[in-house]
């Protein structure tokens, strides 16, 4: 807040120079703070001294009162987004742990040579549906990491029949 001596057009007419963009607070006289943007040149005499001097005031509280609704908004929405990255993280951890056991069951089952054929054919399909779920989980995970930019892509090569004949 402002003092009258304080104002840009004082400023300029002390020291004989202009003043610009100075930014200034007044607090009224019912309590409201009113930001502006002023202006101020003086007026000189004919031996240079400053007499007087012109000043322009612009009212600028609703741009600043906006842009600090516009950043409060900001940071809110990046909490939450913060918050989301680590319910999301937590939640692929809590839903990868109980399906390791399954995953790991399945396939020594699957390879016992005492169970029928069609057993061993069900345990290598909940294997490869463990399998899948993982990777729905980890997608989750890394839909995360592509919004925040931290996704990390690795090339790897695969067998396009044995993947189809999973698909079947």
């Amino acid at each position: 807040e402002y003092r009258l001596e304080e104002l840009p057009i004082q400023r300029s007419i002390a020291t004989g120079k202009p003043v610009r963009n100075a930014a200034i607070q007044f607090c009224l006289p019912d309590g409201r703070k009113v930001h502006v943007f002023g202006n101020a040149v003086p007026l000189l005499d004919d031996q240079g001294s400053p007499r007087g001097g012109i000043a322009a005031f612009v009212d600028v509280t609703k741009a600043k009162e906006a842009t600090i609704a516009l950043l409060e908004a900001k940071e809110a929405a990046e909490s939450a987004n913060r918050s989301k990255d680590r319910f999301l993280a937590v939640l692929s951890h809590e839903l990868r742990t109980p399906l390791t056991p399954v995953l790991m069951s399945a396939s020594d089952l699957a390879k016992n040579p005492l169970l029928s054929p069609e057993i061993q054919a069900d345990l290598r399909m909940i294997k490869r549906n463990v399998v899948l779920e993982t990777k729905l989980i980890d997608d989750m995970l890394n839909l995360s990491q592509i919004t925040n930019g931290k996704l990390q892509l690795k090339n790897e090569t695969f067998d396009l029949n044995a993947a189809v004949r999973d698909v079947c």
